[in-house]
């Protein structure tokens, strides 16, 4: 069954310790009567556009993240007089943990940020001269124009890198040659999620390369990550047939 919270926003916030959780923002939502789905904004759009321009709605909810968040909120609804014919909820914040169902998309910007990062570690780490060979221009047109399919250079999943389970929190990048002399980097923002990024398909040359690095923001440290077992997942070298939003690299 729906709870309270159905089609709310929900934010990413870092814990004390170091812990990746998932908050309701403050925000108002508006039910609309002819399709039952939720509108919502956050406080932030909501105070800063002015009144939405809104279909007949049947209910109404706030939730503030402080009591002051609520307060504007309140009076932000009763100075737009907005169409609401139903109730007008006031959502409290949950005391134990809610579980959610997270729905996301990844667009081609932030896949290009993220191949971005990935291309800079390579730099950093291998040198400018490195990064400067004709073989990195694929991934480098991609980054600045946009260049070929987004999907072909950055893949997205749940699962990490073996050996980076016990780094909470943190980031995450590391940089491998594959067997077939592919240059794969592993960017895992908070550790929650990893990107592979294809800098380079077949190398001329296959060496050992296989290093990373742990960034913690909690305690602002960088440490070297002995990278001894980072494989290749087979998720990444199955055939495209996964839905768009979670299509691997080939």
């Amino acid at each position: 069954m729906p709870g309270r919270l159905e089609g709310a926003l929900m934010k990413y916030v870092l814990t004390e310790d170091g812990e990746l959780k998932v908050i309701p923002a403050s925000q108002v939502g508006f039910r609309r009567s002819d399709t039952g789905e939720w509108i919502n904004f956050t406080m932030q759009q909501f105070v800063a556009n002015g009144k939405p321009d809104l279909p007949e709605c049947d209910r109404m909810r706030m939730f503030g993240v402080t009591d002051e968040d609520l307060q504007i909120l309140k009076d932000k609804v009763a100075e737009y007089d907005l169409p609401v014919t139903g109730a007008q909820d006031i959502v409290e914040s949950p005391s134990d943990d809610v579980w959610v169902e997270v729905r996301w998309h990844i667009e081609e910007r932030v896949r290009r940020s993220i191949a971005k990062i990935a291309l800079n570690y390579a730099a950093y780490t291998q040198g400018p001269d490195f990064v400067l060979q004709p073989h990195f221009d694929p991934i480098r047109r991609f980054i600045r124009y946009g260049e070929g399919d987004c999907l072909d250079f950055v893949g997205v999943s749940q699962e990490r890198p073996v050996g980076a389970e016990s780094l909470e929190g943190c980031h995450f990048l590391a940089l491998k040659m594959k067997q077939n002399r592919d240059i794969i980097a592993y960017v895992s923002l908070f550790n929650r999620f990893t990107y592979m990024v294809r800098l380079v398909a077949k190398y001329p040359i296959w060496y050992e390369l296989s290093l990373g690095h742990c960034l913690d923001p909690v305690n602002q440290s960088i440490q070297p990550f002995l990278v001894t077992s980072l494989d290749i997942p087979s998720w990444i070298v199955q055939q495209r047939k996964a839905p768009p939003m979670i299509r691997k690299l080939p």
